[in-house]
């Protein structure tokens, strides 16, 4: 049909209208018997679900997709003015605004069913997720006006990739040095009251930027104020609040400069330090500053605090308080030992014990106990040496110092030792019958007497072993080591156990 036919036919209906419209329809109205107007069975209405959904293979965070929605008309009306609306924080709707209308759909018994296709993109927020949820909200009426409204969640799988660990990104700390103590020792092991030592420190810049300037401060140090900002005020770097009550520096200030020092970067420095001698045994935690200017000339401090350890251990001396004399080789002799507290405290000691290497050494253990300032320990061990020469007497004394470790005093004496004194059995013609005439006048060479000289007795028939021994000590101190010989009178015959060879008695016989 042409246009202009169209809109021929649309007035003639429009004046049609108007005519029956009229007071004449009116009055008919009136005059004629109302016709039934149908109404609607009980429970009639449209009903629409989700008959289906795809959106293809893989959804990937990030990426766009379309989403096919099947309405289905459950219902016994038909649903006009079908309204879908998508909504959710996983997926954005693209092109329509999230709207997608449908016209009408036809009841159930018409077998009525509307497809919806709504164009997405998956949220980069689904990296950390399995799946994602759309919601589809749904309205439409029936054809006398009456609204209905539905909400549908639709659930979406997200691609493999999309839950896999990702790299967490690491933030980007500011730029700044960072100064500390890598190491430190001290040349004194111990350190006692009155020590001095030599604190050897290792200084490390750990941070990412170079410190210029650097300046240590033994003690602790601080910037005056409205310095840290690199505002040049008077005072410079303050060490007078410093705390060296207990280690104080020798030979300089305890404000040492070091110059700078690159990030990663160590340099050592040696301080010479003495211990307070009123410093009461313990731990002191011991402070050092580090005062230096960053790039922009800010100037920053590092405190660092070290540990340093502080002993009183005992004073005591080990020696004779007599005169030890000399030693003899087998011979047992007293050692007059004596331990004196030569300190200032009381020295509480535990056991005392002595030794001697290749030497034996009887009563050699004892409990010295508390000493007071001045006091001695006498003790008096047996000293029986084994061979001759300067031999060295050690002597330990056990004890526990102030952190509960157990240490040792060792101390060296030295005694003199002789050999034994040997008896020359040529010496004692009573010990040697068959000695050489010459060297006794008074036996001849065949042992008998000559001029009235005495026969020889022998050894073993002057007595016991303990009268050997006697006659061998007094022949040490010159009283003579020959054995006594039995008194003989002129004209008195000698024994006959007493001759040679068993021969027979001879009797004397005047010279001439």
């Amino acid at each position: 049909m042409k246009p202009t036919a169209f809109r021929f036919a649309l007035l003639i209906l429009l004046a049609l209208s108007l005519v029956l419209t009229g007071p004449a329809a009116q009055v008919r109205a009136q005059t004629e018997p109302p016709t039934d107007t149908p109404t609607l069975a009980s429970g009639a209405r449209p009903v629409l679900v989700v008959g289906g959904y795809s959106y293809g293979d893989l959804v990937t965070p990030g990426a766009t997709f379309d989403l096919n929605l099947t309405l289905k008309n459950m219902g016994n009306l038909d649903a006009a003015n079908v309204v879908v609306t998508f909504s959710g924080e996983d997926f954005i709707p693209l092109d329509t605004g999230g709207v997608v209308a449908i016209p009408a759909i036809a009841g159930y018994d018409q077998g009525g069913k509307a497809d919806a296709r709504q164009p997405m993109l998956a949220s980069a927020a689904l990296w950390s997720k399995r799946v994602g949820i759309v919601t589809a909200n749904v309205t439409y009426t029936d054809y006398a006006g009456t609204p209905y409204s539905s909400s549908f969640n639709i659930t979406i799988n997200v691609s493999a990739g999309s839950y896999s660990a990702q790299p967490t990104a690491t933030p980007t700390p500011a730029g700044r040095s960072q100064i500390v103590v890598g190491g430190y020792q001290s040349d004194v092991e111990i350190l006692q009251p009155g020590s001095m030592f030599t604190l050897s420190l290792d200084v490390t810049n750990l941070g990412n930027k170079d410190a210029k300037g650097v300046t240590m401060v033994l003690g602790g140090g601080t910037i005056p104020q409205g310095n840290e900002t690199g505002t040049p005020v008077p005072g410079g770097i303050s060490g007078s609040g410093s705390d060296l009550a207990t280690f104080a520096p020798l030979g300089s200030s305890n404000v040492i400069y070091l110059g700078d020092l690159a990030a990663g970067g160590t340099l050592s420095t040696d301080n010479e330090l003495i211990v307070n001698v009123t410093a009461q045994p313990g731990a002191y935690p011991f402070k050092i500053s580090f005062i230096y200017t960053d790039e922009k000339n800010n100037r920053l401090v590092d405190d660092q605090v070290i540990t340093l350890l502080v002993y009183r251990l005992p004073q005591v001396e080990v020696s004779f308080y007599a005169d030890p004399g000399f030693f003899s080789v087998g011979m047992p002799m007293p050692l007059p030992l004596q331990v004196t507290n030569l300190g200032k405290n009381t020295a509480v000691l535990g056991n005392l014990r002595i030794t001697s290497e290749g030497n034996e050494v009887q009563n050699n253990v004892a409990l010295v106990g508390a000493l007071e300032p001045g006091g001695y320990f006498p003790w008096d061990a047996m000293f029986i040496p084994s061979q001759p020469g300067t031999q060295e007497v050690q002597v330990v004394i056990a004890y526990t110092d102030d952190f509960n470790q157990t240490r040792e005093i060792t101390q060296t004496l030295t005694v003199e030792v002789q050999d034994a004194p040997m008896i020359d059995p040529s010496m004692d013609p009573s010990l040697n019958p068959g000695m050489d005439p010459g060297m006794n006048p008074g036996v001849g060479p065949d042992g008998m007497p000559i001029d009235g000289g005495n026969m020889p007795v022998d050894v073993g028939q002057t007595g016991s072993l303990w009268q050997k021994v006697l006659r061998a000590l007094k022949g040490l101190i010159g009283l003579g080591s020959g054995a006594e010989q039995p008194e003989q009178f002129p004209g008195e015959m000698m024994p006959e156990e007493a001759l040679p060879d068993g021969g027979k008695p001879v009797m004397p016989m005047p010279k001439g």
